[in-house]
C-alpha cells in the first residue's frame, strides 16, 4: 500500500515592499514620522493677536495714565491698570515662540505710532481730537498726546522689534544646533557633550543689564527734557537721550537671540524700577533712576531726571513686555529644534520608504 506525502503549496519568497496600514507604512516604529505642520496659522493667530493686543494696551495704558496726576497718591486701581496692560502686550511678545509675527507686527505699530506723535506737525491730531473722554472727565486727547509725547510708545515698539529679531534669530540657532548634533551622529563621530553656552548667558546678561539701566535713565531724561522743560525735539538734551532710548531698547530685547536670560534680566530691572517707585509712593522710575541717573546726566550732559516721569505705569509695559520676550526666546529656540528633528526623521523616513520599494 502506497502511501501519499500531504502535498503544501509552494512558499512565496518574502515581499521586499513595505507593510502599509492606516498611518502608512510601517518601519517598526508605532507610527510612520509626518512632515511638521504648516506656520501659516500661527502666523495669522499672530498677526490677530498683535492688533488686538496692541489696541487693548494701549487703551488700558492710556486709562492708567489718566488717572494719575504729578500731586496725587498712587491708586492700587491704577497699579492694576498698569499691569493689565502690560500683561496684554507681554503676551503678544511671548506668542513669539510660535511666530515672529506677533511682536514684528506690535512693534511696527507702537513704533509708526511713538514716532508719528512726536513729530512737530502732529499728524494724528485729527484723530486723537475725535476720541471719547476716559472715566471721570478726563480729556483722552490730552493724555494720548503725552503718552505719545513721551517716548514710552516709541520705546515699547522698539523693544517688540528687538524681540521679534530675536525670536526669529533663535529659531534658526535652535535649527543649526539640531541639524549639528544629527551630523555627528550620523558620521560616527565620538560623541560629546554639547558645547556650553554660558558665555551666551553671560554675554546677554551684561547686554541687557547695561542696556535696560540706560533705557530708564534715558527715558527718565527724555521725559523731563521734553516735558518738563518743554524743549523742541532737535533740542540737545531731548535728542541724545531719545538716541540712547531707541538704541538701548532695542539692544536690551535682541540679547534674546544669544540667551533667553537677556530680556529676562531687562524685565527684571523695569520690575526693580516701577516697584520701588510704588513702594516709595512716586510716579518716577525708583531705585535704579535714582542710583544711575546722576553718573550719566553728568557723564553725558543730559537734563536731570524728576518728577517729570508721572506715567511710571507705562514701565509696567515695558517690563512685563521685556519677561514675554523671554518666554518667547527660550520656546522658539526649542521649537526650532524640535521641528528640524522632525523634518529630519520624515526624510529619513521617506529614504527608507523608497530604498525598501521593490524595483
Amino acid at each position: 500500500m502506497s502511501t501519499s506525502e500531504p502535498v503544501h503549496p509552494p512558499s512565496s519568497p518574502p515581499s521586499t515592499s513595505p507593510a502599509t496600514g492606516a498611518g502608512g507604512p510601517d518601519f517598526g516604529g508605532p507610527a510612520a514620522p509626518v512632515p511638521p505642520r504648516s506656520r501659516g496659522r500661527a502666523h495669522l493667530l499672530g498677526a490677530a493677536l498683535a492688533v488686538l493686543g496692541s489696541l487693548i494696551g494701549f487703551v488700558v495704558l492710556t486709562y492708567a495714565v489718566g488717572q494719575t496726576g504729578p500731586a496725587e497718591p498712587i491708586r492700587p486701581l491704577v497699579v492694576l491698570a498698569a499691569v493689565l496692560a502690560g500683561g496684554v502686550l507681554g503676551s503678544v511678545a511671548t506668542w513669539g515662540a510660535r511666530s515672529a509675527a506677533a511682536p514684528a507686527i506690535a512693534g511696527g505699530l507702537w513704533t509708526l505710532l511713538g514716532a508719528a506723535g512726536m513729530l512737530p506737525s502732529q499728524p494724528l491730531d485729527p484723530l486723537i481730537r475725535a476720541l471719547p473722554d476716559l472715566a471721570d472727565g478726563v480729556g483722552t486727547d490730552a493724555v494720548v498726546t503725552y503718552l505719545l509725547a513721551s517716548g514710552v510708545v516709541l520705546a515699547i515698539g522698539v523693544t517688540f522689534l528687538g524681540l521679534a529679531t530675536a525670536v526669529s534669530i533663535a529659531r534658526r540657532r535652535g535649527r543649526a544646533w539640531e541639524r549639528t548634533e544629527l551630523r555627528l551622529s550620523e558620521g560616527g563621530a565620538v560623541t560629546t557633550p554639547p558645547r556650553p553656552r554660558i558665555l551666551s548667558h553671560l554675554g546677554a546678561i551684561v547686554a541687557s543689564l547695561v542696556g535696560a539701566v540706560v533705557t530708564v535713565v534715558a527715558l527718565d531724561s527724555f521725559v523731563t527734557a521734553r516735558l518738563a522743560l518743554a524743549l523742541p525735539l532737535d533740542h540737545r538734551d531731548a535728542l541724545v537721550p531719545l538716541a540712547l532710548l531707541v538704541i538701548a531698547a532695542f539692544v536690551t530685547a535682541v540679547t534674546g537671540a544669544m540667551s533667553s536670560l537677556g530680556p529676562a534680566v531687562g524685565g527684571i530691572v523695569w520690575l526693580i524700577s516701577v516697584v520701588t517707585g510704588v513702594l516709595d509712593g512716586e510716579l518716577g522710575l525708583g531705585a535704579v533712576s535714582d542710583a544711575v541717573a546722576p553718573v550719566l546726566t553728568d557723564l553725558l550732559d543730559l537734563a536731570e531726571p524728576g518728577a517729570a516721569f508721572v506715567n511710571a505705569g507705562a514701565a509696567w509695559s515695558l517690563a512685563l513686555v521685556l519677561v514675554g520676550g523671554a518666554v518667547g526666546s527660550h520656546h522658539a529656540r526649542r521649537g526650532g529644534r524640535t521641528t528640524e528633528r522632525q523634518e529630519q526623521q520624515f526624510i529619513q523616513s521617506q529614504d527608507e520608504a523608497w530604498s525598501d520599494s521593490p524595483g
